[in-house]
């Protein structure tokens, strides 16, 4: 999540505690405490989608290169005991069959050492009655072979876990979208009908709401018919700033987009000026970078604030 969603949902969470915090009030409106447990629900939903979000491929792509490391060695002792047989048996087609070096197995792609592995397998396999002296057996061959079946899978979890963050990442703006019908259409509606019986409740209720500003508006340094948005773009695996991102602001009217890069250390700033004072429109966010998994976040801003909204982008990994 960026910023702005953080508050927005720091903003539900708040709304949730005093509905909480007031619930033999609440129980009086059956609609109301149903809203009130959708809200809750979606909540959890957006949690749940952080998680996934902010979880590292990193662990899993150590894992993977560990993982082809060890069945390129396997193989190629493999490989090296089949050509001393085939030496010695004046077999040169099949001493060539596996003749590969241990840098060209660590090295291929994916799916090209799972060939190289299995094709090493086979040629063992068909003479494998006759390697027990080079120190091949059944039981060394059936290992190699789980290894083999096994980095099939291996193989593809960094991007299995990317797709899933991507995942995550998009269904965001929906959720909150989902949310925001809730708390907008549904539950404030239903407080109104506390305004003059419950005026304290209701009053706690309205500043619950307006948590949504907190942490990335109101700067007084920002004039009443202007509005600064700015932040950083960043590489999600390694933290490091993203030269030459392209921030695009995407206007929900359709209106003209706005484009700006990010510099050297990876920010960007876009200010719009002869804005009408205490407008409020809204957006979408984009950040994109080659090489990476493009990002977005949907935005209401209003005139007089300055906003500022990070990106953390996944690398893209392999072909």
């Amino acid at each position: 999540m960026n910023t702005s969603q953080e508050n927005k949902l720091s903003m539900y969470e708040a709304t949730i505690e005093v509905m909480d915090n007031n619930s033999a009030l609440v129980g009086t409106v059956a609609a109301l405490v149903a809203a009130k447990s959708d809200m809750v629900n979606k909540t959890l939903e957006i949690r749940a989608a952080n998680t996934v979000q902010q979880m590292t491929t990193k662990g899993k792509t150590m894992d993977k290169a560990d993982r082809k490391e060890e069945l390129a060695d396997t193989a190629y002792a493999v490989a090296g005991s089949v050509q001393a047989y085939a030496a010695e048996n004046n077999n040169n087609d099949l001493y060539m069959l596996v003749n590969f070096s241990r840098w060209t197995l660590r090295k291929a792609d994916d799916e090209e050492i799972q060939q190289l592995c299995q094709l090493i397998h086979d040629q063992a396999n068909a003479v494998v009655g006759d390697l027990a002296d080079y120190g091949v057996d059944v039981a060394k061959l059936t290992a190699l072979q789980d290894m083999i079946n096994a980095w099939s899978s291996q193989s593809q979890a960094p991007r299995v876990a990317i797709s899933e963050r991507v995942a995550a990442t998009l269904s965001l703006p929906e959720l909150f979208a989902e949310a925001d019908d809730i708390i907008k259409k549904r539950m404030d509606k239903l407080m109104e009908q506390f305004y003059q019986t419950e005026k304290t409740f209701y009053d706690t209720y309205k500043a619950a709401r307006k948590i949504v500003n907190a942490g990335h508006g109101g700067s007084s340094d920002t004039p009443a018919n202007a509005i600064s948005i700015s932040g950083n773009v960043a590489d999600n695996s390694t933290s490091s700033p993203i030269v030459g991102a392209t921030v695009t602001l995407i206007p929900s009217d359709g209106g003209d987009p706005i484009v700006t890069t990010t510099t050297d250390d990876g920010s960007y700033e876009m200010e719009f000026t002869d804005v009408p004072p205490a407008t409020t429109f809204s957006a979408t966010l984009e950040a994109t970078a080659e090489n990476f998994e493009p990002s977005s976040t949907p935005i209401e801003v209003e005139a007089g604030n300055s906003y500022e909204f990070n990106f953390a982008l996944t690398p893209v990994v392999g072909p």
